[in-house]
């Protein structure tokens, strides 16, 4: 009997050898130390909660949203948030986190669009990061103010974006309608392309939007006549064409409209009674200057210069204009003794006039304003500023040091005799006639 327990005792160390032999196969062939681990593959955004409460709110086709969506679910900046759980979107204020990040997300992607590496934005401080997105450079938030949702996180609301020249390339993404209490959008002096997207339309809680100087093109939608409570529209200095929808009209709170150095053409529409500020210079308009544009209760300045403008001034203007610039158009007539006596009025353009279109874009020819220019210009104890050269005027010996010459800060081209004046230099002629300009 001992014996055989001892041989089997023998059995049992050849089976711990054995176990030994196999331990030591293993260290040799494995390094547990330095094991690679596999690499985490990265989650189909569609298929998560996150994609799919995005999917109901925007289309998910376009490159920009697409690349946004990666985002706000692959990138660590976001795990802090709760965008995992499809629980998490049941929650009202986890949708409104969750759609101003990927709004943001979609506007950095988009405005990228054209830049490089080594030509980025200028200021991206923030964006793209764990921060709050209040905390991003341009961006403004604010609290719920009787006007806007309120919520637990009222105090986080995207209300402004204020990215002006800050070197951003590329088109205006739609979901930026997902700022839904955004009022201010400024995004002036950069290299913006593309049109306006029709989404931005929707977006009526707009008070001031700020695309001057870059290079959108395109028409301008008459929906915008929805952004009824628009007070500030800049959108000169690029390349949009058409003509301005009538539906402008439907603006009553606009203030100051700028469409400057563009390519809009048809005749001007009527702007509404709301409006102090418009400038059209430098585009392709036609026809006459409406009535209502000049005679408009809080008009103080028009800037019609630079266009085709035909026919004649009215004998009525609004007593609050200041400033009023018709310059290289194609209009004719009398000027109007009316303009010399409005109390308000400090800038009057009106040179370059005369012209010859008959064979161009409007068929006319003018002899630019004709006839006497009116004694009450000369009176005026409020303008400061006069350009009158290049028409077809006439005039009578008056004394114009007692008018526009009493002023320290004035500006008149003009004539003394057959020789061209500039300010003293008209001032001083003893013999002046208020001139015959060619």
């Amino acid at each position: 009997g001992t014996g055989g327990d001892g041989t089997g005792t023998g059995g049992d160390g050849t089976g711990t050898g054995g176990d030994g032999t196999g331990d030591n196969l293993d260290n040799d062939t494995i390094d547990h130390d330095n094991v690679t681990p596999e690499p985490e593959v990265p989650i189909d955004p569609v298929d998560t909660p996150a994609g799919k409460f995005a999917s109901t709110i925007v289309s998910l086709d376009n490159d920009n949203a697409a690349a946004a969506l990666d985002w706000m679910v692959n990138d660590p900046a976001n795990d802090a948030y709760d965008f995992k759980t499809e629980a998490a979107f049941f929650d009202a204020d986890t949708q409104i986190v969750f759609k101003q990040r990927f709004a943001a997300a979609t506007l950095f992607t988009a405005l990228s669009a054209g830049n490089t590496e080594e030509d980025p934005w200028l200021n991206s401080d923030g964006w793209m990061t764990d921060a709050d997105v209040c905390e991003w450079y341009g961006v403004s938030c604010g609290a719920y103010d009787g006007r806007r949702r309120t919520t637990d996180v009222n105090s986080n609301i995207i209300t402004k974006i204020d990215l002006s020249t800050n070197n951003m390339a590329g088109p205006i993404p739609s979901e930026i309608a997902l700022f839904e209490d955004m009022d201010t959008i400024i995004l002036t002096e950069n290299w913006l392309t593309g049109p306006i997207p029709e989404e931005l339309y929707g977006m009526t809680q707009l008070l001031d939007l700020d695309l001057y100087d870059n290079e959108l093109t395109g028409e301008i939608s008459s929906q915008i006549g929805n952004l009824e409570g628009l007070q500030v529209l800049y959108l000169g200095i690029n390349k949009f064409e058409g003509e301005i929808p009538s539906s402008i009209q439907n603006l009553q709170s606009l203030r100051v409209a700028w469409f400057d150095f563009n390519n809009f053409g048809g005749n001007i529409p009527d702007f509404p009674d709301s409006v102090e500020d418009v400038d059209l210079k430098d585009n392709t308009f036609i026809g006459q200057i409406p009535e209502s544009l000049i005679t408009g209760q809080n008009i103080e300045k028009i800037d019609v210069s630079g266009n085709w403008l035909t026919g004649q001034l009215p004998e009525a203007f609004s007593t609050s204009l200041r400033e009023l610039r018709i310059s290289d158009n194609i209009m004719s007539g009398e000027i109007p003794s009316v303009l010399g006596e409005l109390e308000n009025l400090e800038i009057l353009h009106l040179d370059n006039n005369n012209y010859d279109d008959t064979n161009g874009l409007t068929g006319t020819q003018s002899n630019g304003f004709t006839s006497w220019i009116p004694l009450s210009i000369s009176t005026s104890e409020s303008l400061i500023e006069v350009r009158l050269e290049n028409n077809d005027l006439k005039g009578q010996i008056f004394d114009l040091p007692d008018g526009i010459c009493s002023r320290d800060d004035f500006f008149i081209n003009a004539f003394c005799g057959e020789e061209p004046c500039e300010n003293d230099g008209c001032c001083e002629c003893k013999e002046y006639s208020i001139p015959k300009m060619t």
